[in-house]
């Protein structure tokens, strides 16, 4: 039987203001969408690409305010939903309003709590890898996050995402450094962000030049590019918008001195990079069948594909690495949440498995313990 996948997040009720392109040029639509965002990305592409949704196991958070709307639409994605974690605190919801294609203003009202990661143990032994997706980042404090590394013998994926935001007194999100990023990583067997948040991980260290660039750049596949907030005369330089390619190789490798195998940077419509413990990059340029619309939860879609295909299903991490980029580039081309995962369904069974197994040393599976972890459940259903 399929093993299980657990997944750390938090669910954002989104209001979206795409940028919409027509003849006259380009202009922000007046009327949002509203759509069910956050870590339902990176579920619903998990219940289109697992074996079944209910090897889908989500520990986060619930806000009193949209338990009931969140536990309905988790029920209808048909996911294991025993974990699940009530907060008395207003569930996140975002206002996302594009200026161009690629950038966007982000406002975050409300806010649930970090996961209790001493309530994880029996979420942890029934999961045979996990899925970490800081979208509002603080799902783990980093005390958390060493909690659950040392007690979870399985694969970790993280995407660093919010972890390299920070929050204005008006609710605006803007790229930050994050000291001791190392700490972090250390505790993942696969590493992803897009240009803008690698750029700032770069800059965590306090280096803000060597090989930066400051063009425009829309923050890779999520679609990130965020205003940051005013500054103060004196103030640090703004962030590098992205790295050059030698600078970006550097990261890497220290990136992958933490402990990781595999580091995977997206950059919007540019291709994916990913560094391996050997050889060169994969780069892997994203195809949307269609012009894209939106680049929301293609970051979420993208690391959730990955998990489900690799971890799941059992691909070689670039077989599976490459499907997932597909499948992010295919989200672009649509808006919001709502019939995602069907359609991620239909579109994958025109895209069937690659070969399984791992060519190289990076297969990310066998990270900690030599061998797949299989949980009590996967192996109760032997």
């Amino acid at each position: 039987m399929s093993p299980a996948l657990g997944v750390i997040g938090t669910a954002v009720l989104d209001r979206i203001h795409p940028w919409e392109t027509g003849p006259g040029g380009g202009r922000q639509r007046p009327e949002p969408v509203r759509s069910m965002g956050g870590i339902f990305y990176s579920l619903h592409a998990l219940a289109a690409l697992a074996p079944h949704p209910s090897v889908v196991v989500p520990a986060i958070r619930v806000g009193a305010d949209a338990a009931s709307l969140l536990r309905s639409q988790l029920a209808a994605l048909g996911v294991d939903t025993r974990f699940l974690q009530p907060a008395s605190a207003h569930q996140n919801a975002v206002e996302l309003r594009y200026e161009s294609p690629d950038r966007r203003r982000e406002v975050l009202r409300g806010g649930v709590p970090p996961v209790r990661a001493d309530r994880l143990g029996p979420f942890l032994r029934e999961v045979d890898a996990l899925y970490v997706n800081f979208v509002a980042g603080n799902e783990l404090t980093l005390s958390g996050f060493r909690r659950v590394r040392a007690s979870f013998a399985g694969p970790i994926h993280v995407d660093l995402h919010s972890l390299l935001l920070g929050r204005s007194s008006t609710g605006l999100r803007f790229h930050r450094p994050l000291p001791g990023w190392r700490d972090w990583v250390a505790c993942a067997d696969v590493v992803q962000c897009n240009a803008q948040e690698a750029a700032t991980l770069w800059a965590s260290n306090g280096r803000r030049g060597s090989g930066a660039s400051r063009r425009s750049a829309g923050g890779g596949s999520k679609g990130s590019g965020r205003s940051a907030p005013p500054t103060r005369r004196g103030a640090a330089p703004p962030l590098p918008a992205r790295l050059e390619a030698r600078t970006l190789d550097r990261l890497a490798r220290e990136v992958l001195a933490q402990g990781p195998r595999l580091f995977v940077v997206s950059d919007g419509a540019s291709p994916v990079r990913a560094w391996g413990v050997r050889g060169r990059p994969w780069l892997i340029t994203p195809r949307p069948p269609a012009p894209p619309v939106d680049p929301t939860g293609c970051g979420d879609v993208l690391g959730a594909a990955f998990c489900a295909l690799h971890f799941l299903r059992g691909l070689a991490p670039r077989d599976a690495l490459a499907q997932a980029v597909q499948a992010a580039a295919w989200t672009a081309t649509r808006i919001g949440t709502d019939d995602l995962a069907p359609e991620l369904a239909a579109w994958r069974g025109r895209h069937g498995p690659g070969p399984r197994g791992s060519a190289d040393g990076s297969d990310p599976a066998r990270r900690r313990s030599g061998a797949p972890r299989r949980s009590r459940r996967a192996s109760a259903r032997r």
